[in-house]
């Protein structure tokens, strides 16, 4: 949107996942800024503490910009829970005279020192409010591991939990399985070139490149059960053998190679040759 058009007074609302409660809670924050007022709503569904968040780096250019003059949100930390990137943000906003209100505790006064210390106070407690959130989550799935649990909440595309006495096991689900088997020969026929086979395969549960690197890269495909993940693609510990694998240990090493030599050479074209 233009600054000739774009609204001097714009809302930013924000979740971390796209998890059914959350997305409820985002339709929320965005009634209530729109029953304040606002008619342009910036939204994110990223973490808190990623600072590479799409449209709260779109306000931070148009703050730079002086293209608005004031932004609402319902609460201080749906700003962000990174305290010095936050911070970042507000001392740049009172640099270019631009104002940032809640809904819950009305203008974020950056001019005075002791307003200062207040927003750096909440920035702070939103901070350790996501660690401590991280922790709890890191120690209930080391207790469900000791239990003998499956501590995922998403079992990936072709399996399914079976129950056996008070304990879980993964299993190949009987008509997700074979479709999950049939695209993967799919994409070694096509050298596993994802973008191409996705195009092929038609509607499935995979609907992006990104999610088939994430899905084939996850260790329960090869038989194994990952803890305390690391990124889309690594886990700092691998319990190996728990379940029948979709893919082979020795398969596994081919893909990986070949994938890794097609982001390479030809990224997500079909179209452009690899020099």
């Amino acid at each position: 949107m233009s600054n000739t058009v774009l609204p001097q007074i714009v809302g930013y609302a924000r979740v971390s996942t796209s998890a059914g409660e959350q997305i409820s809670a985002l339709e929320t924050q965005k009634s209530r800024l729109k029953s304040a007022g606002v008619q342009k709503i910036f939204t994110d569904i990223e973490s808190g503490r990623s600072n590479d968040r799409q449209a709260f780096n779109d306000l931070l250019q148009l703050i730079d910009k002086r293209a608005i003059k004031e932004i609402v949100v319902t609460r201080f930390d749906r700003l962000g829970r990174d305290a010095a990137f936050v911070d970042a943000a507000l001392v740049l906003a009172s640099k270019k005279s631009v104002v940032i209100r809640t809904i819950d505790t009305g203008v974020v006064d950056t001019q005075s020192p002791t307003g200062f210390l207040m927003s750096r106070i909440s920035t702070s407690l939103a901070e350790m409010e996501s660690k401590m959130l991280s922790m709890r989550v890191k120690k209930a799935l080391d207790q469900r591991w000791k239990d003998g649990k499956i501590p995922r909440s998403k079992i990936p595309w072709g399996y399914h939990r079976v129950r056996y006495g008070d304990k879980y096991r993964l299993e190949i689900h009987p008509i997700e399985g074979e479709k999950a088997r049939k695209f993967l020969e799919a994409l070694k026929e096509n050298g596993y070139r994802c973008h191409r086979t996705l195009k092929e395969f038609g509607d499935f549960p995979l609907a992006r490149v990104s999610s088939v690197k994430k899905w084939i890269y996850n260790p329960v495909l090869r038989g194994g059960i990952g803890f305390d993940k690391i990124n889309n693609f690594q886990y700092k510990k691998v319990i190996w053998d728990q379940h029948e694998p979709l893919i082979r240990h020795e398969d596994w090493f081919v893909i990986k190679r070949t994938m890794e030599f097609n982001t390479k050479a030809w990224g997500a074209s079909t179209k452009v040759q690899p020099k």
